[in-house]
């Protein structure tokens, strides 16, 4: 993120994210998984302790990692830096 609060360009957009609607008004979002590896599809129902995919180097990362972010989010308003709060 950048020093004024906007995301930088292809940061998230490289990630290779998921993101899970709670269906209770909160999501969560799954970030760094590695290319090839995400067992899950837009639409699917998951289940907790369910196999998403594996850690991975992503977008901009320098090490294998995961970002999980909970958050009061509508997953209809997908768009660039949508998701991003300051920490």
């Amino acid at each position: 993120m950048a020093a004024d609060g906007s995301v930088l360009p292809g940061c998230w957009l490289g990630a290779n994210l998921v993101l899970i609607d709670h269906q209770d008004g909160t999501s969560a979002l799954y970030l760094h998984f590695a290319k090839g590896t995400i067992e899950v599809s837009v639409g699917d129902w998951v289940k907790q302790g369910e196999l998403l995919g594996q850690a991975g180097t992503t977008g901009w990362s320098d090490g294998i990692h995961l970002h999980l972010q909970l958050q009061k989010a509508p997953t209809s308003r997908v768009k660039k830096s949508w998701w991003w709060t300051k920490s």
